[in-house]
């Protein structure tokens, strides 16, 4: 079978899910492509059998970028599965999907699954090592389940209860999406290694070499991979800086069940 595995990673975790996912899938006979979610991408659906979506959660929701650039891919009359990760259990969660399945029913693709997996969290507090293992074990479980149910012809329906939950979430996430203009560096503590801006998805963080300082744009996707990489814990992000977590986790070395063949890309 022919699939191809689109993906959106903030600080990593669904970076993890898809390159593991991608090799169990090979192992059981399937050809898989895969693709990071960004602007610009071209994918010719025709040849695919079925699509893997596999997106964090913020806020209770698919991030609204990821929705948007997923819509660009104009995918139509395929069968989909979706695997979103987050450090809080949200399996019967369904509303986090709702505006991505919405979009994609719109052109008449048919959603066979959904799959939510736990991961270590990037907020609130960092996730000791022992947790992490827990973590990464289950969810070696859940990926072995996405091997063997993906093809499932199950409906995908939300409830009423659901989508007036919705509507709270996203006006939420409207409002913490202003913090980004909060967003800035101690350039006391700052060793200018420019790990941010090179780990930086959108290209939002850049080096003024006039001014020899490091400056924010507009188009940041509140994805914490700055902080995430930063060695020195320099970058502040605003009303979001008491639920950071600084320094990247060992997903690979962590994990009791994974070979080094799980780092193939």
């Amino acid at each position: 079978m022919e699939l191809v595995l689109l993906y959106n990673t903030g600080t990593y975790n669904t970076l993890y899910l898809t390159t593991v996912l991608k090799n169990k899938l090979m192992d059981k006979g399937h050809n898989v492509s895969v693709f990071h979610l960004e602007k610009g991408i071209k994918i010719d659906f025709r040849k695919y059998d079925y699509v893997g979506i596999l997106s964090n959660i913020r806020y209770r929701n698919i991030p609204p970028h990821v929705i948007e650039l997923i819509k660009e891919l104009d995918m139509k009359d395929k069968r989909y599965f979706i695997i979103t990760d987050g450090g809080f259990d949200y399996r019967l969660d369904n509303k986090a999907i709702y505006h991505l399945v919405k979009s994609l029913d719109d052109n008449k693709n048919k959603l066979t699954n959904y799959y939510h997996v736990m991961m270590p969290s990037n907020y609130i507090k960092r996730t000791s090592d022992d947790k992490v293992k827990e973590l990464i074990d289950n969810s070696d479980i859940i990926l072995n389940n996405v091997v063997d149910t993906f093809t499932d012809n199950k409906e995908f329906k939300v409830g009423l209860i659901d989508k007036m939950l919705l509507s709270f979430h996203d006006n939420k996430a409207r409002r913490l999406a202003k913090n980004i203009k909060r967003y800035h560096y101690n350039r006391d503590i700052c060793i200018k290694c420019k790990k941010c801006s090179t780990n930086c998805p959108t290209k939002n963080i850049f080096y003024n070499w006039k001014e020899k300082n490091l400056e924010f744009g507009n188009n940041c996707i509140m994805c914490m991979r700055c902080s995430f990489n930063c060695p020195v814990n320099a970058i502040y992000m605003g009303r979001l800086e008491k639920y950071k977590v600084n320094g990247k986790y060992d997903l690979y070395t962590l994990s009791t069940n994974n070979s080094s063949n799980d780092k193939k890309q």
